[in-house]
């Protein structure tokens, strides 16, 4: 039998003892089957089985190196087919065990929680045991469950039967599964799937019989069918009505009797009542929710804020007069809502169930309003609407109130453990407008509508429109105010009325006094009508409520539901605004109501005939506007999850908008009505609409302030005043009215989503879904309801399967992380979306994202105060960079004596991240659904909005950043560290003008053509908020800017902003500029030309000489220009030069620009100076004078920009005479490129063409480069100067068809740095030609202006076919010798090259080779914190799999500038600091059996790799000038470090000295291997190596030589045969004696034939005396920790040994000087203090 093999999977632990132990077990296990063999084959992962070893060896080797893994069956050891496996009986099916006793454990604690006085653990009921006496029902239903839960499923299974029906009832409930098909479910799991003496119900019906006990029920009592009484109490015997008389039963038609089923007798009307005290009790009883019952108590906030109920003046006032209630946290305090409605949808039969909801407040805000919290109290029966008689069917939850709050209940607490008396009090109810009238008892019609008035109500009744309307509002102005005297823009009278009291408790008592006792009933016959003119009020009944004790004391009883009264206001704007037919309140009647009250006199009906004509009103849009209001709604992009479909509702046909939710006029009218009709109405009438919208804004947030509702309490009735001055009366009915106490119930009652209707609407539709029985409503939603209710319950506890508790939020973002002790920035939430595409980022990139990580970063602002004390460049630029060299190197210092976590993520944050990112789509955050800008445009949201608060701008405000979201980029750094950044465009929030407005009701406008010019297009995810742009009509092509919050969040510490949004800005969400000063205004405009980047440095002065017709002949000078004008022609964008002029044309236009606007011209002339660190550059035209623009961002005193009115400064960078550009621009628009890569060959172009014979221009140098691109063209970029005929020549050939004899196709091929671009240039009859260069990799240097919809492509060169062909001779010759003596693998260059050229005369396109781009380690870049890929080295190097992955990345390494340093002469030279953080980053995303085995020889890979490439840089710089090579910066590499490489490196003697001697020993290369990209060993390995049978060396070098599967030269054929005749002779001979046979001893660092790496000690076998030495390092290094710090330990008691023996000695010098000096003489000072 062979032993247990799970030792093996402890390979990466192999110290541990058990797998030292199974070591020893497998050497027994081997030596014993084996029994005459001294050596057997080692199975480690370095020797793979192919040597024999001796035991004590292999022992060695397999703790240091690891066995193989997957060889599982050691056939080399004596293992035969067949053989059995010792059991492992420690770890037998542990890991589902654990799981399962989890999944038990839930329904352990369901029954402890449910039954705490009962002991779970210690009692076992058996059918058996013989009871002393009849346990109580609680105990009953207690030993029922316990049976249950100790009764398998079936014979051997460990899951109980209870668990599993609760489980499945859940997944039942989650799913809303019908009845019959659970029945289908466990009919087709008891009889497929289960053993045939399963316990498994076979029904709905018998799983719920069996977990009854763990529900709770509810009572049935019988009503009368006309609403007058309960059957109950002492009436449950009574057979009829003692009010009207009808029978409790229901008759049969036919013959009268009472209709009977199973015995008993079918009540008209049955109430549901579910008791209140149970449920209130369980919630105290569980676990799960009763430690969240004190939350009101515990966690609320004293800091002016009303977040929740508690923190209303309500609550605390309840508090202040019942304070032995108050005393208990655990009272209860609950709210009442109900509502009606129809269970069968669209059925045309009537039918009404009003449920009663109860609502606990003592939880959190994101708990109380969640239906999983809702206490159904009962369900009030139909077929009717109960009406005033409710109070009949309140009296069981009246009592029920009642008696908690005088007595109590005896409630045990399951989180401390202990009982108490449960007291519960009811604050208010919620209702809509109808529902608020029956609930509290007066009546919500009528002239008397108001609940808040009361009998102060002021309305007026519309003759013709037959309507109350409720005006009046100017009695809430203050008594000075001017429009209370106002008569002609009101109702013709003035106003100086008072506002009603607010009645309380007492009083509502006294007006209600004379209606106790009146019977409700909605028998008519018997209803006693009460006549409202005569009493004076509304009050149709005393509400039930004041029963309870403290209801007369409550503040506020009965809410005002602000959904209901949004929704009324927002049905009548729409209708009203846009004459909507039957919705509008604009009507012939309401016009003759107009006339009869004799105001709005413009408005008056005028008869035509017998028809009426009504004169437009001003509140009444155009078609026009109409069509445009519509459009705005139709066609806005909002938010994922902000609204509905709102389009769905629009009809652009008939102008109509119908079918609007209540969520819809929510949306409407606080977010959207006020942004489309900026621009449209009257101001009287679009101010009014705007302030309503905000006031319902600010009185919907989350959190209140108490100084913002009074002020919008003291605004509101000047807004509804103001509606009265333009809205007809009929516009206000009593919803109109209702605004005016909103704000004061805010104030009373706090936030009013835990006093709207929203939840309890959504809660009506849940139950609705538990209608199965048409016939029988109430019935399927009581029952469904209790199945629910016990669903719910579980779910509490069940956490191994997703519950509506567990299940995440649609915009969860993941919660933050938990700190580890690092740094706080690396602990952001976040979740990516739509899944990530690796990207590479450029060093200006990097730099960007480095420095803001590091500014914005909390634990590094010490360092920056730090930093900023030492003297040095004061520019932003280079202080960075310092700055970045200054931390880095601080950090590092740090660290040597710091080894916390914080300390280790601040030394890997100072070293930047990789420069490989992963680039997503989408990014949930913060609660918000980010998407980039570009999938943003194919969905019908917005999600690519984005806001983040800067820092504080002079005036002491945040700045607020608004931009468009354009990338999402997780950054790595070492040691799994992720970030995530957000890039973006910023609009320009600078310019007040021209970028960011702002209007009075702070309305924030931005201008999506400005953008800022900034260095920081990065923010930190954390720090982002969403916003969304509406197109804004009263600023055309702006947009306006709306903010929001997420949903579902509640933050303690939110903030108002100024447009009434909620919007939290938090200390660590503030952006921090890392260049405040330096972000400049830019503008990119629609049309014209588009500037895509910026010139690098200054850029050498250019001059055009010609002679053109019409244009003299004057010389323009070259070197001197004391002053800079900008001058570009009306029409064209301005272009960025330098350009000289003659002095007389300066003279000229200084005259012209100083002079008053030309007339003449019709053009205005202004000058302006760019501010300092703006690169800002003006346009003007003069005429049709020439333009020669001109610009130099650092030197203002140099500079005088002319800037044309309306037109925006851009930078220019061209000069074109008055000829050339009307023929080059002639019909279009012509696009220039400038600032090209400088350093090609000087040539001299003589050129004799048409109009053009006496232009030469100068010889060797051109030094002004100006391009110039046909419309309809890709701009090119051009160094050159030709006259105007050419350019007319090569317009009119480049738009014809290409193909003719005259025409030439010209390419030029070029090398930047590793990518071949091909450009062809068409030229007609002239002989003229372009001279066209780019350098793609270096975008800050290039200086992009091209035409819009038209991209740029890049090209290299472009020369007469002569110089064509030398210059692609050239490129062909070899190049420089690299610094290394390796070939160059294919797999680690980034861009191989081979391109074909097309004859000359053909017009066919270049084909060019496909190649592969930039190595992007797209599988390393992806995978999570803590994955890694396995790898298997096989001669010290990796092989398998994952070896092209380990290749690429150890390349990508030593290429990053942050991981490894260029400026060193030599690998040698990079410090071990350096060397280890590049360990790191491989170890991070690798793993081996042998890892910290193979450092050495992973870092001499890097090595390799890194020569490689230095030698690559090397060979692309051969053959030209200095200056171009200097300039001519390699992708990925520092233009400071670049030059450094190129000075004080590859012109140094040593350097040339050993180039010099590669050379020639690459010269001797006469058998060069062609195995390509794949290294030698990995083709040993897969020829047998991997199995422990390598080839033999003929076949080794036959396959890493040949070509076409045959060896090419003669010495390697005449090699191939010597080795082949050696091993025909001597077969037994290694590969290393061949070797050494045919090639002569192998003393360097390489075997031949085996490639890098590898020495003839390793192939010999003489690697066991380093194999010991490797296995005592890994023994070691633990101890050595620990004897460094004995060692310091050690060197600091010594320091103070010492220094108390030096204190010894010197008072020893002291005594003794003491004793022997002469006793005459004084002591001395010392002594003296030594006394």
């Amino acid at each position: 039998m062979a032993p247990d093999k799970k030792w093996m999977q402890l390979i990466h632990n192999r110290l541990d003892d058990a797998y030292i132990h199974g070591v020893e077990i497998f050497l027994n296990y081997t030596f014993t089957r084996l029994r005459e063999a001294n050596e057997i084959r080692c199975p480690c992962v370095k020797c793979c089985n192919a040597v024999s070893r001796t035991r004590e060896i292999v022992r060695s080797h397999l703790i240091v190196h690891g066995i193989i893994q997957n060889y599982t069956f050691w056939h080399h050891h004596g293992e035969t087919i067949g053989e059995t496996e010792e059991p492992d009986s420690e770890s037998v099916n542990d890991d589902d065990k654990i799981g399962e006793d989890h999944e038990e454990d839930e329904i352990h604690d369901i029954l402890t929680d449910l039954h705490p006085f009962y002991n779970v653990d210690n009692m076992n009921i058996g059918d058996d045991d013989v009871l002393e006496e009849e346990p109580n029902p609680e105990a009953k239903r207690f030993y029922s469950l316990l049976k249950d839960f100790d009764q398998p499923l079936y014979e051997g299974s460990k899951l109980s039967k209870l668990s599993t029906l609760v489980k499945l009832l859940h997944i039942k409930s989650i799913g809303r599964w019908s009845n019959n098909s659970f029945n289908m479910l466990l009919k087709m799991l008891k009889k497929d799937l289960l053993p045939d003496k399963s316990n498994l119900p076979d029904s709905y019906y018998e799983a719920r019989k069996l977990i009854k006990s763990l529900g709770l029920s509810y009572d049935r009592i019988d009503a009368c069918r006309n609403d007058c009484m309960l059957y109950w109490k002492n009436d449950k015997f009574v057979d009829s009505c003692k009010i009207c008389g009808a029978s409790r039963w229901k008759e049969d038609k036919h013959n009268g009797e009472s209709k009977i089923k199973k015995g008993k007798k079918i009540p008209y009307k049955i109430l549901r009542y579910f008791p209140l005290k149970t449920r209130l009790q369980r919630l105290f009883m569980s676990s799960k929710t009763s430690p969240l019952m004190r939350w009101h108590h515990e966690n609320k906030a004293n800091d002016g804020i009303m977040r929740h109920p508690v923190d209303s003046k309500a609550w605390k006032k309840f508090d202040e007069l019942h304070q032995s209630f108050a005393m208990e946290p655990r009272n209860v305090r609950l709210g009442l809502a109900s509502d009606g409605f129809q269970p069968f949808g669209c059925s045309r039969t009537p039918y009404s169930i009003w449920p009663v909801v109860l609502i606990p407040y003592n939880l959190p805000p994101w708990l109380c309003m969640k239906q999983e919290n809702f206490i159904l109290s009962m369900l009030i029966p139909g077929p009717g609407s109960p009406g005033d008689a409710i109070d009949v069917y309140l009296q069981p939850l009246i009592d029920e109130l009642k008696e908690l709050w005088e007595t109590g209940v005896c409630t045990f607490d399951a989180s401390i453990k202990r009982n108490f008396t449960l007291h519960a009090a009811l604050l208010w109810t919620i209702n809509d407008f109808p529902a608020y009238g029956n609930l509290s008892g007066w009546s919500t019609k009528g002239k008397l509508a108001c609940p808040c008035c009361n009998r102060e109500t002021f309305s007026k009744r519309l003759t013709n429109g037959k309507k109350q309307c409720y005006m009046g509002h100017r009695r809430f102005l203050p008594l000075n105010h001017k429009w209370r005297n106002d008569k002609k823009s009101f109702d013709g009278t003035a106003e100086w009325g008072l506002p009603p009291n607010t009645l309380s408790g007492e009083d509502t008592l006294d007006q209600v006094a004379d209606l106790d006792g009146l019977p409700l009933t909605n028998d008519q016959k018997k209803k006693i009508k009460v006549s409202h003119d005569s009493r004076g009020d509304n009050w149709n009944k005393k509400s039930i409520f004041f029963d309870l004790p403290y209801w007369k004391t409550l503040l506020l009883r009965h809410n005002l539901d602000v959904m209901h009264i949004e929704k009324n206001i927002c049905d009548n704007i729409l209708g009203t605004i846009l004459n909507i037919k039957g919705k509008t309140k604009d009507t012939l009647s309401s016009r003759l109501d107009l006339q009869e009250l004799k105001i709005m006199k413009e408005l008056h009906p005028k008869r035509n005939g017998e028809k009426y004509d009504l004169p437009t009103a001003c509140f009444t849009l155009s078609p026009e506007e109409k069509h445009k209001f519509l459009s705005f709604l139709k066609y806005l992009k909002v938010p994922d999850g902000f609204s509905s479909n709102i389009s769905h509702c629009i009809n652009m046909k008939d102008h109509k908008i119908s079918g609007l939710k209540s969520h819809d006029c929510h949306v409407l009218l606080q977010h959207l009505i006020p942004l489309a009709i900026r621009s449209m109405l009257c101001i009287e009438v679009r101010e009014p609409l705007i302030e309503l919208s905000l006031f319902f804004n600010l009185l919907g947030a989350k959190c209140l302030k108490l100084e913002e509702l009074e002020q919008i309490e003291a605004q509101i009735p000047e807004t509804l005043c103001k509606l009265e001055k333009v809205f007809i009366p009929a516009f206000f009915d009593v919803m109109e009215h209702l605004p005016i106490h909103l704000a004061n119930e805010a104030i009373i009652g706090g936030p009013v989503q835990y006093r709207s209707m929203y939840p309890v609407e959504r809660w009506l539709y849940f139950l609705k879904l538990f209608i199965r029985n048409r016939s029988c409503v109430e019935g399927s939603i009581a029952e469904g309801y209790i199945a629910n209710e016990f669903t719910t319950l579980c779910s509490r506890y069940l956490h191994t399967m997703e519950t509506k508790f567990n299940l995440l939020e649609q915009n969860y973002d993941g919660g933050a992380l938990e700190s580890d002790g690092g740094l706080m920035i690396f602990c952001q939430p976040g979740r990516a979306l739509k899944g990530g595409k690796t990207q590479l980022l450029n060093l200006k990139e990097l730099e960007q994202a480095h420095i803001y990580i590091l500014k914005n970063c909390d634990e590094v602002q010490p360092f920056l105060e730090e930093f900023s004390q030492i003297p040095g460049d004061s520019s932003e630029k280079n202080s960075d960079r310092q700055f970045i060299s200054w931390f880095k190197g601080k950090i590092e210092g740090l660290s040597k004596h710091d080894e916390s976590k914080k300390m280790a993520d601040l030394l890997t944050l100072s070293r930047g991240p990789m420069k490989y990112v992963t680039r997503f789509k989408g990014y949930i955050i913060n609660g918000y659904r980010f998407h980039v800008q570009d999938y943003d445009k194919g969905l019908r949201t917005q999600n690519c909005g984005i806001v983040v608060a800067g820092e504080t701008d002079e005036e002491g405000k945040i700045i607020d950043y608004y931009g468009d979201l354009t990338d999402i980029l997780e950054l790595q750094f070492i040691g799994g560290r992720r970030l995530v950044l957000f890039r973006c465009m910023w609009f320009d929030v600078y310019d007040n003008e021209r970028g960011v407005k702002m209007d009075k009701y702070d309305f924030v406008s931005v201008n999506p053509q400005r953008f800022l010019k900034t260095d920081e297009p990065f923010v930190l995810a954390n720090q982002a908020s969403q916003v969304f742009y509406a197109r804004d009509h009263s600023n055309k092509g702006w947009n306006v800017v709306r903010k929001f919050l997420p949903r579902d969040t509640f933050d303690d510490m939110q903030k108002n902003d100024n447009d009434f949004e909620d919007l939290h800005y938090s200390i660590d969400r503030k952006r921090k500029r890392t260049h405040p000063e330096k972000e400049i205004r830019h503008n990119s405009t629609s049309g014209g030309f588009v500037k895509e980047s910026t010139v690098r440095g200054s850029v050498e002065k250019r001059t055009m000489v010609g002679n053109n017709k019409g244009l003299n002949s004057a010389t323009y000078t070259q070197n001197v220009v004391a002053q800079k004008i900008n001058v570009v022609p009306p029409g064209f964008d301005a272009l960025e030069d330098e350009t000289s002029f003659p002095n007389d044309d300066l003279e000229v236009m200084q005259e012209t620009v100083t002079s008053k606007p030309a007339k003449e011209n019709g053009q205005n002339i202004i000058s302006a100076c760019s501010v300092k660190g703006s690169n800002v550059v003006q346009r003007t035209s003069i005429g049709k004078n020439y333009c020669v623009p001109s610009s130099d961002k650092n030197e203002l005193a140099q500079n005088k920009n002319l800037m044309q009115p309306g037109f925006d400064p851009i930078e220019v960078d061209s000069f074109f005479p008055r000829d050339d550009l009307e023929v080059m621009g002639r019909g279009n628009r012509f696009t220039s490129l400038s600032s090209v890569r400088e350093g090609i060959e000087k040539r001299i172009m003589i050129e004799n063409n048409k109009g053009l014979n006496s232009a030469i221009y100068d010889q060797n140098v051109i030094p002004q480069k100006t391009n110039v691109v046909c419309p309809d063209f890709d701009a090119i970029e051009v160094e050159t100067s030709s006259p105007h005929d050419d350019y007319e020549v090569m317009q009119e050939n480049m738009r014809s068809i290409p193909g003719k004899e005259n025409r030439k196709n010209i390419t030029s091929v070029g090398s930047a740095r590793g990518s071949i671009f091909v450009q062809r240039t068409s030229i007609g009859k002239s002989k003229g030609y372009s001279v066209v260069s780019s350098d793609m990799n270096v975008p800050t240097s290039n200086k992009i202006i091209r035409q819009p919809n038209f991209n740029p492509i890049e090209h290299d060169t472009s020369f007469p076919h002569d110089d064509l062909e030398a210059m692609q001779e050239a490129l062909r010759s070899k190049s420089d010798p690299m610094e290394d003596d390796l070939t160059l693998p294919q797999d680690e260059v980034e861009v191989m090259q081979d391109t074909q050229i097309s004859k000359e005369g053909s017009c066919e396109v270049d084909r060019i080779k496909k190649v592969r781009g930039p190595n992007l380690c797209k599988v390393v870049t992806g995978l999570k914190p803590g994955e890694k890929l396995r790898v298997t080295f096989y001669h010290n190097r990796v092989v398998g799999d994952h070896h092209a992955l380990f290749s690429r990345h150890l390349g990508s390494l030593v290429r990053d500038r942050n991981m490894c340093p260029l400026r060193v002469h030599s690998w040698t030279d990079i410090e071990e600091a350096k060397l280890e953080h590049m360990w790191g980053a491989v170890t991070e995303k690798f793993d081996s059996d042998d890892m910290i085995g193979h450092r050495d020889h992973v870092l001499k890979h890097m090595r390799r790799l890194w020569n490689n490439w230095r030698g690559s840089l090397h060979m692309n710089m051969k053959s030209k000038p200095l200056r171009e090579v200097l300039k001519d910066v390699p992708e990925g590499v520092d233009k400071s470090d670049w030059e450094w490489l190129v000075k004080d490196h590859f012109l140094s003697a040593k350097f040339k000295e050993k180039s010099t001697r590669n050379a020639m020993n690459r010269s001797k290369l006469s058998m060069p291997h062609r195995t390509g990209s794949k290294p030698i060993r990995e083709i040993i390995y897969e020829l047998g190596g991997k199995h422990g049978n390598p080839p033999d060396m003929a076949t080794i070098f036959f396959e890493t030589r040949k070509k076409d599967n045959k060896l090419l030269e003669p010495e390697t054929n005449q090699k191939y045969e010597e080795i082949q005749e050696l091993l025909q002779v001597e077969p037994s001979l290694t590969n290393i004696e061949v070797v050494e046979r045919c090639f002569g001893p192998q003393s360097k660092s390489h075997v031949v034939g085996f490639g890098g790496g590898i020495t003839s000690k390793d192939l010999k076998g003489g690697s066991s005396a380093k194999a010991a030495l490797l296995e005592q390092l890994n023994v070691s290094r633990k101890e050595k920790a620990v004897l460094l710090e004995e060692l310091n330990a050690s060197r600091k008691e010594n320091e103070s040994m010492k220094r108390r023996m030096d204190n010894i000695e010197k008072r020893c010098e002291i005594f003794e000087s003491a004793i022997f000096r002469d006793p005459s003489s004084p002591p001395s000072s010392s002594e003296q203090n030594t006394g």
